[in-house]
C-alpha cells in the first residue's frame, strides 16, 4: 500500500557501555514498499545518538554503536523514521517511535 509503511525496532535497547553495539533491531519489512532512514535523539537535549544510512525493504540493523557516547543509566529518546522511493529517492513520510535506552556501565 502506497498510503503507509512499516518498520521494527526495539523499544528498550540495551548497550554494555557507551562505545560497545546494543541490540537496536532495526528492521524494514519485506512487504514495505519505500526505504527507510532513522535518526534517534535524546528527549531531555535533543542530541542525536544514532543516524543510520537508507535501509532497504527486507534489511535489517541488529546491532549498532551510539554516534553519541552516554554515561550509565536510563535516556529517554525518540526514534525518527522517514520513509523514501527506492526508486526516486522523493521523501514519503515520517512515524516516530518512543525509546529507553539503557547503558549498563
Amino acid at each position: 500500500d502506497e498510503s503507509s509503511f512499516s518498520f521494527e525496532i526495539n523499544s528498550r535497547p540495551i548497550f554494555k557501555d557507551g562505545k560497545s553495539e546494543g541490540n537496536l533491531r532495526i528492521a524494514n519489512p519485506p512487504y514495505n514498499k519505500y526505504s527507510i532512514k532513522v535518526e534517534i535523539k535524546l528527549d531531555d537535549s535533543g542530541k542525536t545518538v544514532f543516524k543510520s544510512g537508507e535501509i532497504l525493504p527486507n534489511h535489517y540493523i541488529e546491532y549498532a554503536k551510539l554516534t553519541k557516547r552516554l554515561k550509565a543509566g536510563e535516556y529517554n529518546a525518540t526514534a525518527t523514521i522517514n520513509a523514501y522511493d527506492t526508486e526516486s529517492g522523493e521523501y514519503k513520510g515520517t512515524s516516530a517511535a518512543k525509546l529507553i535506552i539503557s547503558v549498563e556501565s
